[in-house]
């Protein structure tokens, strides 16, 4: 493959990354202002006396997330790309 292909898969996958994460992001905020009914089933690492769920634990927001099907293609993205820049950084070293 060419260098143009692989800096142009670079781009589209940072941007596809860049995308999500930020929804991600959003929606991981987002679990702050629910009633404490709908996230209490959420809870794994937060006590049960929590009050509201802005109390909830960190890792119970981000595990939550994995209910979401953005969470994979999130990470497939990420991990495409890293795999391509690698790719692209080992093919510009190998012809150097």
């Amino acid at each position: 493959m060419t260098k143009g292909i692989y800096i142009g898969t670079v781009v589209f996958l940072f941007a596809v990354s860049a995308v999500l994460g930020g929804f991600l992001s959003f929606f991981i905020n987002q679990m702050a202002v629910l009633p404490i009914e709908e996230c209490r089933s959420m809870f794994v690492f937060t006590p049960d006396n929590a009050a509201t769920c802005s109390d909830m634990h960190t890792a119970d927001a981000v595990l939550a997330q994995f209910r979401s099907p953005l969470i994979y293609i999130f990470l497939l993205s990420v991990i495409l790309l890293i795999i391509t820049v690698v790719k692209l950084i080992w093919e510009t070293i190998k012809d150097a």
